[in-house]
């Protein structure tokens, strides 16, 4: 990475830690999690989410994060994927085709 793996961001006048090391990544999020807290993303996802899955203190999370686990299966998110990709060039067909008749 052109600025190494874990870098200031600055947004306005908020400053963020960017992390982009997969194993940094897992030692902040799995292993030392109650080091830290979700920061203004929390505090901007709470009045949207509630007590969601990203807003959510870090007991109600591993439960919630228990029941999401089989939606990122890999089988699942490749049927996923499918419909997405299929769906994709339906929409841009009809988007080709008003445009199409748009020109004439």
């Amino acid at each position: 990475l052109e600025l190494g793996p874990v870098f200031k961001l600055a947004f306005g006048p908020r400053s963020f830690i960017v992390v982009a090391d997969p194993a940094i990544a897992r030692h902040i999020l799995r292993d030392k999690s109650e080091n830290f807290d979700k920061g203004l993303l929390g505090e901007i996802l709470k009045p949207i989410l509630g007590n969601g899955l990203i807003p959510a203190d870090p007991d109600i999370w591993k439960r919630r994060r228990r029941i999401i686990v089989p939606g990122f299966h890999r089988a699942w998110l490749d049927q996923t994927l499918s419909i997405f990709h299929d769906c994709t060039h339906v929409l841009l067909d009809q988007l080709e085709s008003v445009c199409l008749e748009k020109d004439q």
